[in-house]
């Protein structure tokens, strides 16, 4: 789900998203805020695209919830592939019937 608002830059107020001016002090200056919000069960990917000499990125970060696939228990999972300095950290965490979270795949 998604939404916008808007607030005076000035006297940081209400900027209604219609209005030409600020309600509250008449400055025309205002900063738009985009909000949004994921399901609890969404995985979230960050690509920088490649310069030359990089094949399709430079850097890429992955980061979010699933369900795990043998075990369908609820996991966590963060992927980070640095191209520019060589690395990669895959961090992935099951949740365990008591609620802990397990480690069960760490790679860096």
């Amino acid at each position: 789900m998604s939404s916008v608002r808007s607030k005076c830059v000035d006297c940081d107020g209400d900027f209604p998203l219609g209005m030409s001016s600020c309600p509250n002090c008449g400055s025309r200056k205002r900063q738009l805020i985009l909000e949004e919000s994921l399901p609890i069960s969404d995985m979230l990917t960050v690509l920088l695209k490649a310069a030359a000499g990089y094949k399709r990125f430079k850097k890429r970060l992955k980061q979010g919830t699933k369900t795990a696939g043998e075990s369908k228990r609820p996991a966590k999972e963060t992927l980070l592939i640095d191209k520019s300095r060589n690395r990669k950290f895959h961090l992935v965490e099951e949740q365990r019937e008591d609620g802990e979270w397990e480690i069960v795949h760490f790679e860096d």
